[in-house]
């Protein structure tokens, strides 16, 4: 059994036990469901992976600009790809990292303080789906955040359905200049007594409500000159997708949590030599066309184990692999995690599943250590085993 990494993890980026988590619940599905439900069950599981995953990228290279559209259901912001109220997902995602300790540490304070102005947002636009005011959520850095934008949410008709619209702007304003302009536009509302090395923690969790439109509110924040512009993360985004794919299907096929981080790895490390933010030592990277999908099988045994530059990101830190840093994943566009930090010395292996498949043969299904799965999705084995 293949040992993970016990060294304590930082509020970082990207977990791939998360998506481990989330497909063996949908495994567990199949057979218990109509045929057609599950197909779809899956077809979004993907697609939502693969928006993560593209997402994640973008933190990485600071992209300019995403878009999202929340239906309002029931006076609730549903998921934009799942029958879910989105903001059940954050506080589940927030809950499930506190745990049992109930004293919040400095990056909790701050994935609270977005479940506080999401919340707020909720509410505004339940009650008035059809209003023309505009909220803005600042997101300036602090803790391992290290993300500088700004969430921009109105609300948006099609074909009789109300939706709220976010849309993230990355910009260079100062923390001091955060809090100056939110001052402004909430006509000195804000107080004045906050601690001042928390004041990124009060500045998240404040929705301002302007009759603004998208021009003049970004004349407020001075934009940032380094972002990937829309047209440049596009083509990074084609260049990077057949990592996503084959990450995708590593999942799927019970590949263990090392495998995956390797895949996720490489990915990245690919997507800094394309963007010329690292050199390709091995000339892999400039001597094999990534178009071609039976050469990233190579790509990742050469790249995935490769040291990856440490990135502060809205989200979280993207990291090392090989060095301490490794990712952890936020369960929605958000980086609320779901998962507890390895700090302890214990075994916390993934195993492969002790059952059989019906025709005999040994299953090959790996579960991951600390998924509280007792029963095999693929064979309906119980699992003998710490969860």
């Amino acid at each position: 059994m293949e040992r993970l990494q016990t060294q304590e993890r930082k509020n970082l980026a990207y977990d791939c036990r998360f998506d481990q988590q989330e497909f063996a619940k949908i495994s567990e599905l199949e057979g218990q469901i109509p045929p057609a439900e599950y197909a779809q069950k899956l077809l979004n599981w993907q697609r939502e992976t693969s928006i993560n995953l593209e997402t994640n990228l973008g933190e990485r290279f600071n992209a300019q600009l995403f878009e999202v559209f929340y239906p309002l259901k029931n006076s609730r912001m549903m998921h934009p790809r799942q029958n879910v109220p989105f903001l059940d997902s954050m506080v589940e995602g927030q809950q499930h990292r506190l745990g049992q300790d109930t004293s919040l540490n400095y990056n909790q304070k701050r994935e609270l303080a977005e479940v506080i102005s999401f919340s707020a947002v909720e509410s505004y636009f339940a009650k008035t789906p059809r209003s023309n005011e505009t909220f803005i959520n600042p997101s300036p850095p602090g803790g391992d955040y290290g993300g500088n934008f700004i969430d921009v949410f109105d609300s948006e008709q099609k074909e009789g359905q109300a939706y709220v619209r976010l849309r993230r702007f990355a910009v260079s304003t100062t923390l001091k200049d955060h809090w100056k302009i939110a001052q402004l536009l909430t006509e000195n509302q804000l107080a004045l007594n906050n601690p001042q090395d928390k004041i990124d923690i009060m500045i998240k969790s404040v929705v301002i409500k302007t009759s603004k439109n998208t021009d003049e509110i970004l004349d407020f924040y001075l934009p940032d000159q380094t972002a990937l512009n829309l047209e440049d993360y596009q083509q990074l985004k084609n260049k990077y997708r057949p990592f996503a794919g084959e990450y995708i299907n590593a999942v799927m096929s019970g590949k263990s949590t090392r495998e995956l981080e390797q895949i996720h790895n490489a990915g990245l490390k690919y997507a800094d030599i394309q963007m010329g933010k690292d050199i390709d030592s091995t000339g892999i990277v400039t001597a094999t066309p990534a178009n071609n999908p039976k050469e990233i099988p190579f790509m990742i045994y050469v790249l995935g184990n490769q040291n990856l530059r440490p990135v502060a990101t809205g989200c979280g830190i993207q990291g090392n692999l090989n060095g301490g840093y490794t990712d952890l994943t936020y369960s929605s566009l958000f980086n609320i995690n779901s998962f507890d930090y390895l700090t302890s010395s214990k075994d916390k292996s993934d195993f492969h599943c002790p059952g059989k498949k019906k025709d005999g043969t040994p299953c090959t299904y790996t579960i991951r250590y600390g998924s509280g799965i007792r029963k095999c999705p693929k064979c309906g084995e119980q699992a003998k085993c710490p969860v």
